[in-house]
């Protein structure tokens, strides 16, 4: 597990409350009171890297408001009302150039999120509409999530069920796991739909103005090996959907999970009005409309025929937080934010997490290392509340391919190596064709990849692209060696150290 930095692990127990004693364990070492304005500001820089600059304008504000009140209740009853009360020593000292930037990461993540929000009631309008009516002019402003199902009724014979919808991460938890839809920064939307809808699905939100921002780069390649289509638009501001059929990863990857499991774990999705206060208590007007924020999301059992709209329960939710997390993208490669979900998941649902659950479908989705160490990373950086014994039980009997794919992609990787793993994951049939896919592209992909000029130098795209891939295997190779003969050095080491210790005993 990679150990986070000392800047990093500041941050980490600002988030999680554990660095002002005075609210928390007296054990703790108050390291706001020793931060400098050199400190504030690589911890702000850190914050902004991370996906957290939001969350930690509201802990910072959240901790100076417990601390007035500390102080107020401590007070001396005989002291003068009108006496000042002097700050805490262990209440932070941000300055003022760092508060007003961490602020102002809160506010552009509030408007933003507004505005992802309101798309994403478009895209389940558009997706909940019956087939026959023009979806691509729907325009309905947030508190109308649902259309006026009486002007768009074709006859009933004529109907078909609104298309299943599961959101995931971001914009499942920012409006139901976090105190504001501003503290969780979200770079696009993940939904799940059934795969046998997965071309309507398509097909209406190519309605809406969305696109494929590039070709596949082999006839019926991502079907096979991808988990989603990504799609590209917006109304409001420039959006990336991805529409998932599967989760993690494709038709023939090992790692690819049980789908109606998934389906059977769900429940409705409703937002909880006071998400969409701010930190003052404020509900900001939506752009170009009248109303409140609490009224965009109108009860879920009264939209009929809408589109269903399901999260994941937080057994399931979990699950795949943490294989999206170390198998997709890995712990080098993942922000703090994706951390700090599994943590407020786990501490704020942790009731209703069936953990048993977690480790059998952990186990049969060979998940179980990657469950692990994204919860055993949790806790190192949160200090996460989990069962006594559960990560001894995620890694009993584990496949050593699945360790140590989570132990790679622990560190960064190159592209070659990121191609090995998946690889690795494939049936011998299926890296075949994986491999001639990357070898021999289709025209149109290589045209789009390499946008050669004159645009009929494309041919020469494809000795280019060998040369590439060569250069990229033996640099890939060359690591691999490298490390393994690295890693036996380090075991002889070891044992050598070992030998000579159990001597002295002797």
């Amino acid at each position: 597990m990679r150990k986070p930095d000392l800047t990093c692990r500041t941050l980490c127990r600002l988030l999680s409350g554990r660095a002002c004693p005075e609210f928390h364990r007296r054990a703790d070492v108050a390291l706001t009171s020793t931060l400098g304005p050199d400190d504030w500001c690589l911890l702000a820089a850190t914050a902004r890297r991370e996906g957290v600059a939001p969350l930690l304008h509201h802990t910072l504000k959240e901790q100076k408001s417990r601390g007035a009140e500390v102080q107020e209740c401590e007070a001396e009853p005989s002291s003068s009302p009108h006496l000042p009360i002097s700050p805490s020593p262990h209440l932070p000292r941000v300055p003022p150039d760092v508060q007003a930037d961490l602020r102002q990461a809160y506010y552009a993540t509030t408007a933003r999120n507004l505005l992802l929000y309101r798309e994403l009631s478009r895209i389940l309008t558009a997706l909940s509409a019956p087939p026959q009516s023009p979806i691509s002019n729907i325009q309905y402003p947030i508190p109308n999530l649902q259309p006026p199902i009486s002007n768009l009724q074709p006859p009933i014979s004529n109907l078909q069920p609104p298309i299943p919808v599961i959101l995931l991460k971001g914009a499942a938890l920012a409006a139901t796991l976090y105190p504001s839809i501003g503290l969780r920064p979200m770079g696009d939307l993940d939904l799940l739909v059934p795969e046998e809808r997965l071309a309507e699905a398509v097909a209406r939100l190519k309605a809406l103005g969305y696109v494929e921002p590039y070709p596949d780069i082999a006839a019926g390649f991502n079907a096979l090996f991808g988990h989603h289509v990504n799609l590209q638009g917006g109304q409001d501001l420039h959006l990336t959907v991805e529409l998932h059929w599967t989760l993690i990863g494709g038709e023939h990857d090992r790692r690819s999970p049980s789908l109606p499991w998934f389906w059977q774990q769900t429940e409705k999705w409703k937002m909880e009005d006071g998400n969409w206060k701010m930190d003052d208590g404020v509900q900001p007007p939506i752009p170009n409309t009248q109303s409140p924020i609490p009224n965009l999301q109108p009860p879920i059992s009264n939209l009929q025929p809408p589109t269903s709209i399901f999260q994941l329960t937080p057994t399931a939710h979990l699950l795949y937080l943490c294989a999206h997390l170390m198998l997709q993208h890995g712990e080098a490669r993942s922000p703090l934010r994706w951390f700090y979900d599994i943590h407020l998941l786990v501490t704020r649902e942790g009731q209703r997490i069936d953990w048993d659950e977690i480790v059998v479908r952990a186990q049969e989705f060979h998940w179980a290392p990657a469950v692990q160490a994204a919860l055993a990373g949790t806790a190192a950086r949160f200090a996460t509340p989990l069962p006594a014994g559960l990560l001894e039980s995620l890694i009993e009997d584990a496949d050593s391919r699945d360790q140590a794919l989570v132990q790679r992609k622990a560190r960064l990787q190159t592209r070659g190596e990121s191609v090995s793993d998946v690889l690795a994951s494939l049936s011998w049939r299926a890296r075949l064709r994986l491999v001639l896919a990357h070898v021999a592209p289709s025209p149109t992909y290589v045209r789009w990849r390499y946008k050669p000029r004159p645009a009929w130098l494309w041919p020469l795209c494809y000795p280019y692209r060998w040369l590439d891939i060569l250069r990229e295997s033996l640099s890939t190779l060359w690591k691999i060696g490298k490390g393994r003969v690295e890693g036996g050095k380090g075991k002889v080491d070891k044992g050598i150290r070992e030998k000579a210790n159990s001597n002295l005993r002797v």
